[in-house]
């Protein structure tokens, strides 16, 4: 197996400090409980004076596993109420996933290259 060169072990130094940094920011984030009202495609809108429709009529709170409470409208499916929030969650896990992985891959190509540019120079 091939040692790392200088380069390669300060980009793995960098991209553990920022798996570390931005994992751990990411993780408070994941976990914050959210308090929204939804529409049935997920949209999430602010009502400073509450919900824009009467509360008369129960409305239909699902609960996810970080404690957040996402309220829809009275009258909705609880079953696609349950998938709207189970996809908002998924979506949330991804946008942090590429987060984390895209800035120290683009880091190493982009570093590579520079590498190659300097290497082509060298040997003229």
């Amino acid at each position: 197996m091939a040692r790392l060169n200088g380069w390669q072990r300060l980009w793995v130094v960098i991209t553990g400090l920022w798996l570390v940094v931005a994992g751990g920011l990411a993780g408070i984030e994941i976990r914050r409980p959210a308090h929204a009202y939804l529409d049935l495609e997920g949209q999430q809108h602010l009502f400073l004076d509450g919900p824009p429709y009467p509360t008369s009529s129960p409305e239909v709170v699902i609960v996810d596993d970080a404690g957040g409470h996402y309220i829809f409208p009275p009258g909705t499916d609880t079953e696609k109420a349950a998938a709207v929030v189970r996809h908002l969650r998924n979506v949330t896990r991804a946008k942090v996933a590429m987060v984390l992985l895209v800035p120290p891959l683009i880091l190493y190509v982009v570093g590579w290259l520079a590498g190659w540019v300097y290497r082509g120079f060298r040997r003229t």
